[in-house]
């Protein structure tokens, strides 16, 4: 499977290491494989965002590629579905200056 990245890809400094499920909380940074596959569509790509909200069953993510068509665009995560998207949380380096949203 080929990953293209989104055009604001995650920094240089960034650094997301894989996460389970149980271990993501509100506030959170994550980087998430999604798959585009309509007409036209990319196929499978990366994105990032901060989560919004965790229930039982899923994570909210608030998304940083926000299109100018979608003012907020929030993807959901099912836990069923959580390994293949390949979820990887934000992780500070030690002595890091912490990361701000």
């Amino acid at each position: 499977m080929s990953v293209m990245t989104e055009n604001k890809a995650p920094a240089m400094s960034e650094t997301f290491e894989p996460v389970d499920f149980s271990n993501v909380h509100e506030g959170d940074r994550v980087s998430f494989l999604t798959n585009e596959n309509g007409y036209g569509g990319r196929g499978w790509y990366e994105r990032t965002g901060t989560v919004v909200k965790v229930t039982e069953k899923t994570v909210r993510v608030e998304c940083d590629d926000a299109s100018t068509r979608v003012k907020r665009d929030i993807a959901v995560l099912r836990r069923a579905d959580w390994y293949p998207r390949s979820v990887r949380k934000f992780t500070a380096k030690p002595g890091a200056d912490r990361f701000t949203h």
